[in-house]
């Protein structure tokens, strides 16, 4: 028998001193809470003979009497990994949806995450055509000394596509096991588990969800730190499960589809997702956006108070299976740890995203943010993205998948055909006007306006309180007027930048285009992007607005002879003004049509950055011109528009 003193939590130059006080108390026969007497023979019963002094003896004792993971049914597997994720990888929004699907170009991409149990949704896509040709070929050149073996990096031997249980196998925070539907590659660093039948796998979520599975895994980390959790296939395999009953099965299942119900729940107002459907001010009640935010914070509120009995039944039930009550925690431990909720991103909107897409993330309910929601939906209305029809009647919103079914391609808030693809024109009787060529403009009195677009559907959804509502939305983001924060780069642009950019990729899909003093923007809708794009854009809108300013500069040319004293004055600052904002708009003209006369043809497969590049004097965005600058580098050899301006003599050899 050995005596384990902790003083983990004495500071470092504290060490010393407290561990001499607390061998003097023990001396003195006297207990203290942070002394163990354990028999370092018992510490062999854990994988890996952690130093587990701490732990009980019927809790060690689970190691050896009950089957783990590995020998159950249960089939824990390492997933795909790229070698290069820039390449290979796209967020699901930045492709072509006809190119989406198992028999197609781009396939879900499970990749880990956030601490998100019992759901998260799946955003990345991985370029696996032909059986992931182009990433073999890619392989067989970087590692040539391998004689073209690829296996140990594509897995080819694990079960994709069928339905599953994933987990980021890296984080800083507790494992959290969600549901990976089918159809689906998973990860190097989302690993999955797999059993008989999609009702095994709703109790396998419950059960590894859990507080107790949970603790047992944790005992197996050894040295892992607070900084970085390493949960990999080999933990979760070696990791002891109870025996249960069929009626054991029956209750855990159906708590974890409540718990899966009420995770996804934040997740169907979130645009970005496959559950889209509308925004959550759209869908909650009241006159007033202030009261719509409070029912918001009541609904979110309960919705975790729910997560928290559930997670706490779980928990319990699974510990009487093990036979060890203690495992299921005291009260703090039968709360869920929570992940930011997805009804809003944090405070700092415009702050740089952080770039390891397995952070933990705070929970916050902002109101500035829920409100940029709901105008963001607005743009994407005008361009014809979401169906502002589920807006008035929401009963007619397509069902959502199951939690193993395949993801559908486009999410259920979007303006789609029969096929289930977004559509190019409007369809009979659609009561919104649309942008179909793509292009909106920051131009107060122009037909395409993009603040008069977001009014025609503010007063659309509100036809009474349209004024109001809109008010109410300059108000909470502390904006003068919706046109102040569509010009401003760090109002709507920043906030879509912020909203756009996941698993370390950065991928809007408003473009903003704007003049030096910001007098005049195009918004660009970059799913519609074609090689007419900014030919129309320069023709059909700067050149317009240009014409349109000489026009009133002649005008106030006119009128100067017969002005007379302060008149006069007025009239000079006029044309001063006037001649500004006509030198600004030459200017942005010019720029505008630099980058048409690339000609390129965009590929929406090479992304989003390498296709805003070229506009990068044009675009408030300096990452727009750091990827400019390194497709001048000949850094994305690989993409359609680097061979293009090799070919134009862009690029020298």
């Amino acid at each position: 028998m050995s005596v384990f003193i902790r003083i983990l939590n004495s500071p470092i130059p504290a060490k010393g001193e407290d561990l001499r006080c607390q061998i003097a108390t023990l001396n003195q026969e006297r207990s203290l809470d942070d002394v163990f007497f354990a028999d370092p023979e018992s510490f062999n019963a854990i994988p890996g003979t952690p130093f587990a002094y701490w732990v009980d003896k019927k809790v060690l004792s689970l190691f050896g009497s009950l089957k783990s993971v590995a020998a159950s049914e249960i089939s824990v597997q390492y997933g795909a990994s790229t070698k290069n994720d820039f390449r290979f990888l796209r967020l699901w929004w930045e492709v072509n949806s006809q190119l989406i699907g198992i028999e197609r170009r781009w396939i879900l991409y499970a990749k880990g995450g956030h601490f998100s149990p019992y759901y998260a949704d799946v955003q990345l896509l991985v370029n696996w055509a032909n059986n992931a040709q182009e990433i073999r070929n890619y392989l067989v050149e970087r590692y040539p000394y391998l004689a073209g073996q690829t296996d140990w990096v594509l897995h080819p031997e694990s079960s994709y596509f069928l339905p599953g249980l994933t987990w980021a196998s890296r984080t800083t925070s507790k494992i959290s096991f969600r549901p990976l539907p089918c159809n689906c590659i998973f990860t190097s660093k989302g690993p999955a588990a797999f059993v008989q039948g999609q009702a095994d796998l709703m109790f396998l979520l419950a059960l590894a969800n859990s507080l107790p599975f949970f603790r047992l895994i944790e005992l197996q980390l050894g040295a892992a730190t607070e900084a970085a959790r390493s949960y990999e296939v080999g933990i979760i395999q070696q990791t002891p499960i109870p025996s249960f009953s069929p009626k054991d099965c029956q209750y855990l299942t159906g708590l974890a589809q409540k718990a899966y119900i009420l995770a996804r729940e934040p997740y169907l107002s979130e645009e970005t997702t496959h559950v889209f459907s509308l925004p959550v001010l759209m869908i909650s009640t009241g006159s007033t956006l202030k009261e719509r935010l409070q029912k918001i914070a009541q609904g979110e509120s309960e919705r975790v108070s729910e997560m928290d009995v559930i997670q706490t039944q779980i928990n319990i039930h699974v510990a009487e299976l093990y036979g060890v009550p203690e495992l299921a925690g005291g009260s703090d431990d039968h709360q869920i740890e929570r992940s930011k909720p997805l009804l809003a991103i944090d405070e700092a909107i415009l702050d740089e995203q952080d770039e390891d897409d397995e952070a933990e993330t705070t929970s916050t309910l902002h109101p500035p943010s829920l409100v940029a929601n709901l105008l963001s939906w607005c743009v994407g209305a005008a361009f014809g993205r979401w169906n502002v029809c589920y807006a008035l009647h929401p009963e007619n919103l397509p069902s959502l998948p199951g939690p193993f079914d395949s993801l559908p391609v486009c999410p259920p808030g979007m303006l789609t055909g029969v096929d289930g693809l977004p559509l190019t024109s409007s369809p009979e009787g659609y009561p919104l006007p649309v942008a179909w060529d793509g292009l909106l403009v920051d131009d107060l009195g122009h037909p395409r306006d993009i603040v008069l677009a977001v009014q025609h559907v503010i007063h659309l959804l509100w036809p009474e309180i349209g004024e109001s509502i809109e008010t109410e939305a300059c108000q909470i983001l502390g904006v003068p007027d919706l046109r102040a924060w569509f010009r401003d780069p760090k109002g709507f642009f920043a906030y879509h930048i912020k909203r756009y950019s996941k698993s370390r990729r950065k991928a809007p899909i408003y473009w903003l285009l704007q003049s030096a003093k910001r007098n005049y923007g195009i918004w660009l809708y970059y799913p519609r992007l074609n090689p007419d794009s900014l030919f129309r854009a320069g023709r059909e809108y700067a050149d317009a607005k240009l014409s349109l300013e000489t026009g009133r500069l002649k005008d106030y040319h006119t009128g100067l002879p017969t002005a007379a004293g302060s008149a006069r004055k007025v009239q000079e600052r006029k044309i001063a003004t006037q001649e500004a904002l006509i030198a600004e708009l030459k200017s942005f003209q010019k720029d505008l049509d630099v980058a048409a006369m690339l000609e390129l043809k965009p590929d929406l497969n090479d992304g989003v950055l390498l296709n805003i590049a070229p506009l990068y004097a044009l675009v408030p965005w300096k990452e727009a011109e750091r990827t400019w600058q390194e497709l001048l580098r000949g850094k994305y050899e690989w993409s359609s528009i680097s061979k293009w301006l090799r070919q134009k003599g862009q690029i020298k050899s």
